[in-house]
């Protein structure tokens, strides 16, 4: 099942024939990223650990719909998380802090179903669909044992959120915030006689400049 839905994202941007595209577009922006550790044997879970990394995204519109588009975008992502631990020396004394930096470089696949409404110049709009990461690298500073590259190499998730564009003939700029929800886990370990287990998984909020082109004027209907 899983290799179905990886082969139907892969090939979903080449079988819509180019004369349905409405438009193509570019998203800039940064990715706010956390990351939650969940140490299953103490039911202990670290949250809230934000860090900033980069987001870019290059994406078409379909079906010739007033209100309804369908969009797909392809782009790079990166997620992780970052925060401060108490550094102590071998006898248990507190010697300083240490700032801990992970970050994972994923490419996404997002088709969404996208709501969308034009008052003159202004189009606000709201999308969701799901999702798929392809892990591409990662890097950290973490010296704990989960650390070893154990992780899933591909991430299903959805992709939701909301946006709005002003309209100059066929150029729509516009920002646009969204959320990239993990369904799956990025590392899953069971707990043992020897191991706490430890369970991570990925959240992630996006916030963009978009620029769009329309391949016909939006504004010939008005």
């Amino acid at each position: 099942m899983k290799n179905i839905l990886i082969l139907i994202f892969a090939v979903s941007p080449l079988i819509v024939p180019a004369q349905f595209v409405k438009n193509v577009g570019l998203k800039l922006g940064g990715a706010y990223a956390s990351q939650s550790w969940l140490y299953k044997s103490i039911k202990l879970e670290y949250r809230d650990n934000y860090r900033w990394g980069g987001f870019a995204a290059f994406g078409a519109e379909f079906l010739d719909k007033e209100y309804i588009r369908v969009n797909i975008d392809i782009g790079l992502i990166q997620k992780g998380l970052k925060e401060k631990a108490i550094v102590v020396n071998s006898v248990g004394k507190v010697i300083g802090n240490q700032e801990l930096i992970t970050r994972f470089n994923y490419m996404f696949i997002a088709p969404t179903g996208k709501l969308q409404y034009q008052k003159g110049s202004w189009m606000p709009y709201v999308f969701m669909g799901p999702r798929l990461d392809f892990q591409l690298s990662f890097k950290t500073n973490y010296a704990i044992a989960a650390f070893s590259g154990n992780f899933a190499k591909v991430i299903f998730g959805l992709n939701y959120g909301m946006g709005v564009q002003y309209m100059i003939d066929q150029i729509g700029m516009g920002l646009e915030i969204s959320r990239h929800q993990d369904l799956t886990k990025v590392y899953d370990a069971p707990q043992s006689s020897t191991n706490t287990g430890l369970r991570i998984k990925n959240n992630a909020f996006t916030f963009n400049l978009v620029l769009k082109y329309y391949l016909e004027n939006k504004n010939d209907d008005e």
